[in-house]
């Protein structure tokens, strides 16, 4: 931890602007999955088969557009961060505050094994009534788990 807190703490400016370049780029890609998924969502035609499809329909238009506002939002930030060397400075003193560090790894931990606690809860209720849901809520746990433990191995032999 004591490395890690170091190694971010000597960042040059210019290699925090550089990842604040990469994060908007990645906002930028964001807006662009948002409108392609606006036009699929836009020319997809349902067969008669799917029961909820304009139920469907919509969830794909309203994650299109959400992608795109919040996306376009990011982008927005990140070209006033850039624009003001200043605030930039601020941005890359606060981003590297332990203190938050440590709530952001609290918070994502707690988070993940109370998801795990109702997901199995569910996955248990499912199995009462549907199999396919049950086999479905399964393979999300099971992934779930798998990705826990190799982000698990790859950080303690990161760190």
């Amino acid at each position: 931890m004591l490395v890690k807190v170091l190694s971010q703490a000597l960042l040059s400016d210019a290699e925090y602007e550089k990842i604040v370049k990469n994060r908007r780029n990645l906002s930028i890609l964001g807006v662009m999955l948002g409108i392609v998924v606006i036009v699929i969502a836009s020319l997809w035609k349902p067969s008669g088969e799917l029961e909820f499809a304009s139920f469907l329909k919509g969830v794909y238009m309203g994650t299109g557009t959400g992608l795109v506002i919040i996306g376009a939002f990011d982008v927005y930030k990140k070209m006033k961060l850039l624009k003001n060397p200043e605030q930039l400075k601020r941005s890359k003193i606060q981003e590297k505050d332990e203190r938050q560090a440590l709530i952001g790894m609290k918070t994502s931990a707690s988070t993940l094994m109370i998801m795990m606690g109702l997901e199995y809860f569910a996955l248990l209720l499912s199995g009462m009534f549907n199999s396919t849901v049950f086999f479905t809520l399964l393979a999300v746990l099971v992934v779930l788990l798998v990705v826990m433990i190799g982000c698990k191995t790859y950080y303690s032999r990161r760190i």
